[in-house]
């Protein structure tokens, strides 16, 4: 064991590890996360992670890959608002450390209430990065949808597969009445008259964003709010679903197992349909804002 020690060049830096199972994961551990933060990418990724927490395994955290391929968009479900906004940060975190800031663009769509301690903090993160993140109010939700719709139209027309990466994160899809189904959607309308909805438009971008690089995270607090935005069809976009602690026929619908009913607190569950896998993991705790201030600090120094 000593000999194979020594032949690792990061022995010496490894801390024990101590598993506290009811404690958040912390963020600021994250080895992955802080080797793309303190390196600069010499070229576009093909793929990237969107770290969840801390794998209950001595592995890696347990993480959601985002590639150009159909399905490749993440879903989270549950009524942790705290552990779901701690994920929604991370993943802004985690997508711009591994590019660099004028190659990945992201929108965030914050469905916080006025009145939640948390209002403001996903703003405060995008602030923070070096890349260009656009927050806009609630109101101005729905033409920054259209708007990666039009995006998405432009790159389909013309062929490109390998345009800069983008990805919309939609924290509280409860919150936008705008992207539910209407009872008639059967798709986009031929009419020239009658220009896409959001909610078409958001279901476009889940089955043939990823394909283009333009990509999802959304989190909704139950299955039913992701079933009145998301049809049967359109729930094949996300590939990748996460959960917290629901209900055995909510576990069941989602990944055909009553698994995620059985999680218990500070537990989440990630199922890749793709792989047929499920991973139990700790998500994170909410990371400080001086841990965001200094993430985002060090990615603007890596580029100078």
């Amino acid at each position: 064991m000593a000999e194979l020690a020594s032949k690792r060049p990061d022995a010496g830096q490894r801390s024990c590890i101590v598993f506290e199972g009811n404690a958040p994961a912390s963020l600021a551990s994250n080895a992955p996360l802080r080797r793309a933060i303190d390196s600069t990418p010499d070229a576009r990724p093909t793929s990237f992670q969107l770290w969840l927490g801390d794998a209950v395994a001595i592995k890696e955290p347990t993480a959601g890959v985002l590639r150009r391929q159909a399905g490749s968009n993440l879903a989270l479900i549950g009524q942790q608002d705290e552990p779901a906004m701690a994920i929604s940060a991370a993943v802004i975190l985690a997508a711009c450390a591994q590019h660099r800031s004028s190659e990945f663009s992201a929108v965030v769509l914050d469905g916080c209430t006025a009145d939640d301690p948390n209002a403001g903090y996903l703003e405060t993160v995008a602030k923070a990065m070096p890349n260009e993140i656009e927050v806009p109010g609630f109101r101005e939700s729905s033409d920054a949808v259209l708007a990666l719709g039009a995006e998405l139209a432009r790159r389909i027309e013309s062929g490109a597969t390998d345009g800069p990466p983008r990805l919309l994160v939609v924290h509280g899809l409860q919150r936008f009445r705008s992207l539910r189904r209407a009872e008639d959607d059967f798709g986009f309308s031929t009419d020239d008259d009658a220009p896409p909805t959001p909610d078409k438009v958001f279901a476009a971008l889940l089955k043939d964003g990823p394909e283009h690089g333009i990509f999802v995270h959304a989190w909704a607090d139950t299955v039913a709010t992701l079933e009145r935005c998301v049809d049967r069809q359109s729930m094949r976009g996300f590939d990748q679903r996460a959960m917290f602690q629901v209900g055995s026929a909510d576990s069941s619908t989602l990944i055909d197992s009553p698994a995620a009913s059985m999680l218990g607190n500070n537990r989440g569950l990630l199922f890749s349909e793709e792989k047929g896998t499920m991973e139990k993991f700790r998500p994170w705790g909410l990371p400080s804002e001086a841990f965001v201030a200094a993430a985002g600090r060090a990615l603007a120094a890596r580029e100078d």
